[in-house]
């Protein structure tokens, strides 16, 4: 098995990726009055709600911060990071078994069908970012241009996810029992990841437990970068990114261990 060019970057695989990615994008929207404008409205009235629920009902602060822009600017970054995670984590278990008949096809690449799901996902975060980066700009009068080293967070990010999904998607067709479970996971995750809050409003003995959410890292360093311009500590950022690599790395092992039954249990 070639790890890097089936799974850790299929160049070779980029025009299938492409009419996947953009097949996915069409069914998704297909029909819609509004159709790619989705994209922009879902994270806004996401936001929008947990603005009003987390800000004026429950009154929550950033520390001390007590501007309700800089509130939402916040909660929009971690969310945008998270339905990120969620998008491919909540499909992935199901997503091979929705596609049998590309499961008897033996030389089918079936891991693009997680990178185009991962695409997918990437072109809704990205739209989020945008918004983000257009508020910030309004908000502050100027261009917050650190923002731009985002892909620095995302490109860790995505191997992570990827090699969770992969994980999941070669679980899922041997126990259907995955996708609820991960539902239930995913529940719990978005509260247990600093989004409506920051790490450093939990007690200290809880904030070592919360490095446990890899999560956790990449949306606290996210912040920094966006809002303090503050780059991460490089070393720790290696470390971090050494070890999404590691999991990219398992699930591809796990996937091209287990497609070999794919067809028999389809």
């Amino acid at each position: 098995m070639n790890l890097i060019t089936n799974y850790l970057w299929p160049r070779a695989q980029g025009a299938l990726l492409y009419q996947f990615a953009l097949r996915e994008l069409q069914a998704r929207f297909r029909q819609s009055f509004l159709g790619l404008a989705w994209l922009i409205l879902i994270p806004l009235l996401t936001l929008a709600v947990y603005t009003l629920v987390f800000r004026f009902i429950f009154e929550s602060r950033w520390g001390q911060e007590a501007s309700t822009m800089a509130f939402a600017f916040r909660l929009f970054l971690g969310l945008a990071l998270f339905n990120l995670v969620s998008e491919c984590l909540m499909r992935a278990p199901r997503i091979i078994s929705e596609q049998p008949n590309l499961v008897k096809k033996v030389l089918f690449p079936l891991p693009i069908l997680l990178w185009s799901q991962m695409t997918v996902a990437l072109a809704q975060c990205a739209g989020a970012l945008m918004l983000l980066f257009i508020g910030l700009w309004w908000d502050l009068g100027r261009p917050p241009w650190t923002m731009l080293a985002i892909p620095l967070i995302l490109l860790p990010l995505v191997y992570l996810i990827l090699g969770l999904s992969w994980a999941l998607a070669a679980i899922g067709v041997y126990i259907r029992d995955t996708q609820q479970i991960i539902g239930l996971l995913l529940s719990l995750l978005l509260f247990l990841s600093p989004i409506f809050y920051p790490l450093s409003a939990l007690p200290t003995a809880w904030q070592g437990w919360m490095q446990i959410n890899l999560l956790t890292y990449w949306i606290e360093t996210a912040r920094q970068l966006v809002f303090t311009q503050a780059w991460p500590d490089w070393g720790m950022y290696c470390f971090m990114s050494a070890i999404s690599l590691g999991v990219a790395i398992l699930g591809a092992l796990l996937f091209e261990k287990t497609r070999e039954g794919f067809a028999d249990v389809l």
